[in-house]
């Protein structure tokens, strides 16, 4: 069929609805955003990150990364304000 992501399987395996660890790496990205204004929340995102490796996701490096950056800007962000790192 002209257009159709599939590659001939079927199912919703392409849409990725029931992927290992999903749940966990929504949550890691979730927190790694938050990591911007409370870096804190960067060691909460670094822990959904690594559950959602232990669940199987293809996909946990980069939300380790994105929590680990979005810590390190959280922390840069609140010098430049001149704000207490930790609350």
């Amino acid at each position: 069929m002209i257009g159709s992501r599939s590659s001939g399987g079927s199912g919703p395996r392409g849409f990725g609805l029931s992927v290992p660890g999903r749940a966990a790496l929504e949550w890691a990205v979730l927190c790694a955003a938050a990591a911007l204004l409370f870096p804190e929340m960067a060691v909460v995102s670094v822990a959904f990150a690594l559950r959602s490796r232990r669940q199987g996701s293809t996909r946990w490096a980069a939300a380790l990364a994105a929590a680990l950056w979005c810590g390190v800007l959280g922390v840069v962000l609140r010098v430049v304000l001149r704000e207490r790192i930790l609350p």
